[in-house]
């Protein structure tokens, strides 16, 4: 089972690509299990046996894992390789990977922190907030709200490709990104359809919300507050952090390609 309470998972590190799972015991009202619920030893092994061969199998360099089990037990362990370069391997504690769409669930942590603060509301217009880039409306009857920003439900035409940066260098602020709407196609709530822009979109009414950029936000009441100290959504990725960085890699009929990483 993969928690949901991802955030809490990991190791203060860097450790954005993180697989979190949950070993539940039985409920009073459930059947038993006919084995105990693992320990660390235990779940250690399981993966020690477990992960290397995936790995193998998928041509996979290198992987951090970390487990919450019963009784509040976590452990976290490296498998592989970070750096095919220099051979440099895989740390739980020190070995930094990118978010990707892990990004979305912190995206909606911030989100819904402010909604708790009453500073925003997940069912009014989006536009009240926006003065500096409002949404076009084609659909003036369907306000657009942040709850469509973060199910997938905004109608947005949203495409990656062209969308991305090549280098942290080459990123822009995220304002500028959001400046750059796609075109909208279907009145909001009409249909799921899985969209980097809109949760973007719904990280930058924080900023508005807020006066921080988005980066400070999640470093000052997100991660700072969990003990995530080597985590950041800063682009570049600063000095402190970028020599840690697991690179990442593409198979091809000549081996890993590299497409990421110093």
């Amino acid at each position: 089972m993969i928690t949901p309470h991802l955030t809490r998972c990991l190791p203060p590190a860097l450790v954005a690509a993180t697989l979190c799972a949950t070993f539940l015991t039985p409920t009073a009202a459930a059947q038993p299990h006919p084995h105990p619920a693992p320990d660390a030893d235990r779940a250690t092994a399981v993966m020690d046996d477990l992960i290397p061969t995936a790995l193998d199998e998928h041509q996979i360099p290198g992987a951090a894992i970390a487990l919450s089990l019963p009784n509040h037990q976590t452990i976290a362990a490296g498998y592989g390789t970070a750096n095919l370069a220099t051979d440099t391997p895989v740390d739980a504690e020190t070995t930094g990977f990118f978010l990707g769409s892990v990004a979305k669930v912190i995206t909606a942590t911030a989100v819904l922190q402010q909604v708790e603060q009453g500073t925003l509301d997940l069912d009014t217009d989006v536009n009240d907030y926006l003065s500096d880039t409002p949404v076009h409306d084609p659909y003036p009857d369907h306000p657009l709200t942040l709850r469509h920003l973060l199910t997938h439900t905004a109608g947005f035409d949203a495409t990656l490709i062209g969308a991305g940066a090549a280098t942290g260098e080459d990123a822009v602020p995220l304002a500028e990104y959001v400046a750059d709407q796609p075109r909208r196609v279907r009145p909001p709530g009409e249909l799921v359809s899985y969209d980097n822009y809109a949760v973007a979109l719904a990280g930058h009414v924080v900023e508005v919300a807020t006066g921080q950029s988005f980066p400070d936000y999640l470093d000052t009441h997100v991660f700072q507050p969990l003990g995530m100290d080597n985590t950041t959504f800063a682009q570049p990725t600063p000095p402190r952090l970028s020599d840690t960085l697991a690179h990442g890699y593409r198979n091809t009929d000549t081996g890993h390609t590299r497409t990421y990483g110093q």
